[in-house]
């Protein structure tokens, strides 16, 4: 054990965040000192998907949708890797499912233990299976290279999911598509 003599007033407490939603600043005011320095990046602009991105929006009946989806990561995701986003946990199990015999598709969601999603993220990255078939927890603070494909199996129901989803694709420099599932009886519902 490493002990040492800390001057308060030296410390350095720095905290990093790609968005600065509510909950954030509640940390913020936590833990830092009254007087810290804020860096923003984006400033108050709205906020704005990426313009690597190619966003595509796909009419489609929910009956219809895994088909799709998997016709999709043929068509657009042949070669590199595909992330498909479900609003459920159920839906992301039945979607693996389902694609799991044609791309060897793993699921990730908040019921799969944190070791076996690090395990399942490893794989994905290393190539050994090219679709992730997940729920929000994978929207957000993965850096995966080569993503080139991120399906949206139904509108999230606001525009910053919508931006951090759709995000995973068109990183550092490259391109990529982002398709959205809506039935058509919901179009007019769409938060963006």
């Amino acid at each position: 054990i490493l002990t040492a003599d800390v001057d308060a007033e030296k410390v350095q407490t720095l905290l990093f965040s790609a968005t600065l939603p509510k909950w954030v600043q509640e940390v913020k005011r936590k833990f830092l000192k009254q007087n810290h320095e804020v860096v923003d990046l984006v400033g108050t602009d709205t906020m704005k998907a990426s313009t690597s991105v190619q966003h595509m929006l796909l009419p489609s009946h929910w009956s219809q949708r895994s088909g799709l989806v998997s016709e999709l990561v043929k068509c657009y995701g042949a070669g590199g890797r595909t992330i498909v986003f479900t609003e459920t946990k159920k839906d992301a199990n039945d979607l693996t499912q389902t694609l799991s015999e044609g791309s060897g598709a793993r699921a990730l969601h908040g019921d799969i233990a944190q070791s076996q999603r690090e395990q399942t993220l490893q794989g994905f990255r290393s190539g050994k299976f090219n679709v992730l078939v997940a729920t929000d927890v994978a929207a957000r603070g993965l850096d995966i290279k080569n993503v080139e494909l991120v399906i949206q199996v139904e509108p999230p129901k606001d525009p910053e999911t919508y931006i951090h989803r759709s995000g995973r694709t068109g990183r550092a420099g490259s391109t990529g598509i982002s398709i959205t599932l809506v039935d058509r009886r919901k179009e007019g519902l769409l938060p963006f």
